[in-house]
């Protein structure tokens, strides 16, 4: 494979859970770059002009069409991927969120075909994970219980 490009984001990423505890993921669209049909955390480019709180509540909203009403930083993670024909290194910063009511507006079907929640105890068979979710709950399981 010939490496045309390599570059560095910063992404919100943002575990969101409900009052019950029940943590909410997305079913990635075929449209998505990469790892389409796979359910994974929501994220968001940092937005440079806003702080990282502001990002993640408007990343929130618009993948999957919640409030946020409480925000805990886990940490920060970073790891290579090629997206495309682009090598990228991608930087975590990692949120716990939690979500109040549904607002009424349409899901992002660019994004996601489909949102589900789910128990730690019951989530999606692995192979059915994007590729960094099962390192992101292995880094932060004692924190999301």
């Amino acid at each position: 494979m010939i490496i045309k490009k390599e570059n560095t984001r910063i992404s919100i990423v943002f575990l969101c859970y409900d009052e019950t505890g029940r943590f909410l993921l997305g079913k990635r669209s075929k449209d998505c770059k990469d790892e389409p049909g796979k359910w994974d955390v929501g994220a968001t480019d940092f937005n440079i002009r806003e702080s990282p709180i502001e990002t993640l509540a408007k990343g929130v909203r618009d993948e999957f069409c919640y409030r946020l009403l409480k925000d805990d930083f886990l940490g920060q993670r970073s790891f290579y991927k090629m997206i495309g024909d682009t090598k990228t290194c991608l930087i975590g910063l990692d949120f716990k969120v939690l979500i109040g009511k549904i607002m009424e507006r349409e899901l992002e079907l660019n994004k996601f075909e489909a949102i589900g929640f789910f128990s730690l105890d019951n989530l999606p068979p692995k192979k059915q994970l994007y590729s960094q979710l099962p390192i992101f709950l292995e880094k932060y399981k004692d924190r999301l219980r």
